[in-house]
């Protein structure tokens, strides 16, 4: 009990200014006093029962619970955006994944159309997954939303009533977190998407890595003549460019980053080899036990 007490303390108090730290000792007198005074005169399982009658958490539970309050006390809405292959679903996975260990109740909503690399759960581009509840409208499984503490909505941009959804989670005390692109394939806004934007407690840009010259990738840019704004596709049909490549055309582009076989001359073949030989062990190291 004391130990809680004054970890609650050095959490929430801000320990360089002098007021809390004055808050912090008064925690301690009274711990003291507890101590002294009236511990000893109890009897045994006292602790316990008053634990239970005050629903006192286990301690390590209150732990992470407070860190991840104190993370993300201002994050009720938050609004992940980027390019293709900018690593949007990957953040959004890690962050639900942080809250389920804090034993939140997450459910992760996916759009239904969207069965790339996996049908019951969303995936990112190397094969990472995690369940999902599959949806065409977020409105269709708004009940079902209801008993979750934290909502998750990977490719938000598809949703026709993302705002409306996620704005109603959040004003009921939900933790939302949307990961989305916010452009098309000719730079346009992507559906309702920005219009998150104001209603966010928090919004995080992403780029990618250009396809074709290495630099910062913040656009999308397709492959093919197809021209209808929802084409649900990953390298086979996107690539992630730079503003300069993103006027290049495609046959243009570095046959390395379009698509082709990747080729290394024998120089500088010979030259990695050499490099890699400086960590070879000359002869093996016996075991002298």
């Amino acid at each position: 009990m004391v130990r809680s007490t004054l970890e609650y303390g050095s959490i929430v108090w801000d320990p360089f200014q002098k007021q809390d730290i004055d808050k912090l000792e008064r925690v301690q007198r009274k711990a003291i006093r507890f101590i002294k005074r009236d511990y000893h005169n109890r009897e045994e399982g006292f602790i316990t029962t008053k634990a239970k009658e005050l629903d006192l958490q286990p301690l390590q539970h209150r732990r992470t619970s407070l860190r991840l309050i104190m993370l993300y006390k201002v994050v009720e809405g938050l609004l992940i955006f980027g390019p293709m292959f900018s690593g949007k679903t990957t953040e959004l996975m890690r962050r639900m994944k942080r809250y389920q260990i804090a034993n939140y109740k997450c459910l992760v909503i996916k759009y239904s159309k969207d069965d790339r690399y996996d049908k019951s759960g969303i995936a990112t581009h190397d094969r990472q997954t995690l369940p999902a509840l599959p949806a065409d409208q977020l409105s269709d499984i708004a009940l079902e939303a209801e008993n979750y503490e934290v909502v998750g909505i990977d490719e938000g941009q598809f949703f026709p009533d993302v705002v409306q959804f996620a704005d109603e989670m959040a004003e009921k005390g939900k933790i939302v977190i949307v990961a989305a692109l916010d452009g098309t394939f000719q730079k346009k806004g992507f559906g309702d998407i920005l219009n998150l934007v104001p209603l966010a407690e928090s919004v995080i840009k992403l780029t990618a890595v250009c396809m074709n010259c290495n630099s910062e990738g913040s656009f999308t840019k397709r492959k093919g003549s197809e021209t209808a704004i929802e084409v649900i596709g990953g390298a086979d049909k996107y690539l992630a460019v730079c503003r300069l490549c993103f006027k290049s055309p495609i046959k243009e582009m570095s046959p390395r980053r379009a698509g082709s076989t990747p080729t290394v001359s024998n120089s500088k073949m010979e030259k990695t080899q050499a490099n890699r030989q400086l960590f070879k062990l000359s002869s093996p190291i016996k075991n002298s036990c």
